[in-house]
């Protein structure tokens, strides 16, 4: 118990800052829709997800920017109208419903990119994303500690959530119980983080079990149509393609074919938690032919929890519940960290001993 205490505390005390930053950051980045919805008010015109202005935002794109300059569309949707485009440069871009293209911008041009590079990069690129990325694993180390150090004391949440007073003992009392009642959420949109930071080195640790089985992809072939030729590797019949072999399913973006030769549709099958959704159809930009059709829900269980994470993390599981319940994991751990932050500080330089023996009865 002692050494966990120590463990949590010196831990805590060097990652509060950082994980107060990560944490607000990412909280901001949750609401970014609404942001942009301020920003754009074409973003209030609901964008119908089918085959017709999906098209139009496709071949709009093309025209605007040239086939080989796009990497990817995501489409918008009922509630966010704005279809955004990536581009091989890095720039990205936003298209209204209508085809019309209402912002290109460099790599955190725009606030809400400066936010996410802060959040995921600290904006200073590869070495952020890595500091980044230990300091998450290093706060699965100081949760894991804090909830054996403070195990003992567990009962004494029953005193609730309420601040009575500024006294070191309360603030740990508070600090106490947040961490024991957020200690998993927390952890999960922590391990969700790492997994995005180090993707190489996760999908290895997920997909170890069946990555070398022979066995693995073999349904990819399933359902394809047996349609080829050039002429069908326009974007309309791609679409209309993809929509016929997951009939009931949602398209939500479209991949160019940079550097694969092949054009892929991005599709959200209903029971799919995935706001964007992990299915998808492979067609050949070449001859036309549809190569694979991915499931998303037929995939092995190590490569499910991964696009989980990756989701859970990014806040792609939808609805405005699941982005009210990230909040709140997101300011419950900014409020363990100043409150850690304060109490450490206090305990080293301003708190006197006959309050640490108070905390001492209190705990």
């Amino acid at each position: 118990m002692k050494t966990a205490r120590i463990i949590h505390r010196w831990v805590g005390a060097s990652l509060a800052v950082l994980l107060i930053l990560v944490s607000a950051t990412g909280t901001l980045l949750i609401w970014k829709n609404t942001y942009l919805g301020f920003v754009f008010p074409q973003s209030a015109l609901a964008f119908e997800r089918s085959i017709e202005p999906m098209a139009t935002i496709a071949l709009s794109a093309d025209a605007a920017f040239g086939e080989a300059a796009i990497s990817r569309i995501e489409f918008g949707d009922q509630s966010f109208g704005l279809s955004k485009v990536y581009l091989v440069d890095k720039r990205s871009a936003f298209i209204a419903p209508d085809g019309q293209i209402l912002a290109v911008w460099e790599p955190n041009g725009r606030f809400e990119d400066w936010l996410l590079d802060l959040h995921h990069r600290l904006l200073t690129g590869t070495i952020g994303l890595y500091i980044i990325g230990f300091t998450g694993i290093a706060a699965l180390v100081l949760i894991g500690a804090g909830l054996i150090a403070y195990w003992p004391a567990r009962r004494t949440w029953r005193s609730g959530l309420a601040l009575r007073s500024l006294k070191r003992a309360e603030l740990l009392r508070l600090h106490r119980n947040t961490g024991i009642l957020l200690a998993l959420p927390i952890a999960a949109v922590i391990l969700a983080g790492v997994v995005l930071t180090f993707p190489e080195t996760s999908r290895a640790a997920f997909f170890w079990p069946y990555e070398n089985d022979d066995s693995y992809g073999q349904n990819f072939g399933d359902g394809v149509d047996a349609v080829s030729g050039s002429s069908e590797t326009s974007w309309p019949k791609v679409l209309a393609r993809a929509a016929s072999v997951f009939p009931g399913a949602e398209i939500t973006g479209l991949a160019w074919p940079q550097g694969t030769g092949v054009k892929r549709v991005l599709i959200r099958e209903s029971g799919e938690w995935a706001e964007h959704g992990n299915s998808s159809v492979h067609i050949t930009d070449y001859d036309g032919y549809m190569d694979l059709r991915i499931d998303a829900r037929t995939l092995p269980i190590g490569e499910k929890s991964y696009n989980f994470l990756g989701d859970l993390h990014r806040s792609h599981l939808g609805g405005w519940v699941y982005n009210i319940i990230q909040t709140l994991i997101g300011l419950g751990l900014i409020c363990l960290g100043v409150i850690g932050l304060i109490s450490f500080i206090g305990a080293r330089f301003s708190f006197s001993s006959p309050q640490r023996s108070t905390y001492k009865k209190a705990r």
